[in-house]
């Protein structure tokens, strides 16, 4: 009998476990200020900060992109208005999935915010709000490509940088 549930017990639980995702295995990047020119095709990045207050709730604008022609890169900006320092920000790029989720917290959807537009790279974008204060945004890829995530302070922005080719290495 405890042969029996031990086996029903691994049949129910095991698929779901072995669809889980590996974090043993992922590179995990906290984002900085600083563009280093190191793009990955699979990581996870994450800034995590702590604020006190409403007067921290930032707002996510309109997002926007362009592409360079000569380095075969698109940068795909997310514009927060309304924080002094980029907020708790948590993601996972999977370029060879054709995927990429991005979750930023203490941030609120603009009421005017407009599609990404044209992009090279991007099929679709989907925001969803998890919460009052918690946005999801999941990007859905044409093709396998290479990532960089930064930020910037002035104004705050968080930088998605996009580029076909393999991984490149710190120099």
């Amino acid at each position: 009998m405890k042969c029996a549930l031990t086996i029903l017990t691994l049949t129910l639980f095991f698929p779901l476990a072995a669809l889980a995702q590996d974090l043993w295995q992922e590179k995990i990047v906290k984002v900085s200020p600083v563009k280093r020119g190191v793009f990955s095709e699979r990581f996870i990045f994450f800034k995590n900060d702590t604020f006190k207050g409403e007067e921290d709730q930032g707002v996510l604008g309109p997002m926007r992109q362009f592409y360079t022609e000569g380095s075969k890169q698109e940068r795909i900006v997310l514009d927060i208005t309304g924080v002094k320092s980029i907020p708790s920000v948590y993601g996972f790029v999977a370029g060879d999935e054709r995927r990429i989720h991005i979750d930023i917290f203490n941030v609120e959807a603009s009421t005017n915010m407009a599609s990404l537009g044209k992009s090279r790279f991007v099929k679709s974008m989907k925001v969803y709000p998890i919460g009052k204060d918690h946005l999801s945004i999941e990007l859905e890829l044409d093709r396998n490509l290479s990532f960089e995530v930064f930020y910037l302070t002035n104004p705050v922005r968080l930088v998605v940088d996009a580029k076909e080719g393999s991984t490149t290495r710190e120099r």
